[in-house]
């Protein structure tokens, strides 16, 4: 793992514990978001089969890792909360940006 990635543990609802890799932050139509590449623990839900609990998968391509997408909100007391994109308009505009941040990173490395 590269130096100075972030790493965080996400608690779902059942208190069950996730580790993510920080892949990207950005920011559209006023909205934060961000990319997370799971660590640990089993990432199964798709978009088509959303239960509510994670957020798509995004297929890198050239690659088996599978990043997952989260708006970021400021909950009460200033805490970071972080939501699944329920609106498929939104998912497909955020994905795509998503996406095209990524590969132009992967092409500078």
């Amino acid at each position: 793992m590269e130096e100075g990635q972030e790493i965080i543990t996400l608690v779902d609802e059942n208190g069950e514990k996730f580790e993510f890799l920080v892949l990207d932050y950005f920011k559209v139509e006023e909205l934060d978001y961000a990319v997370l590449l799971p660590l640990s623990g089993e990432m199964s839900s798709s978009h088509e089969e959303d239960n509510g609990e994670f957020p798509t998968e995004v297929e890198l391509e050239e690659s088996e890792d599978e990043a997952v997408i989260f708006r970021i909100i400021k909950g009460e007391n200033d805490e970071t909360v972080l939501h699944v994109i329920e609106d498929e308009e939104e998912w497909e505009n955020v994905a795509e940006i998503a996406y095209e941040r990524l590969m132009e990173r992967e092409d500078e490395d």
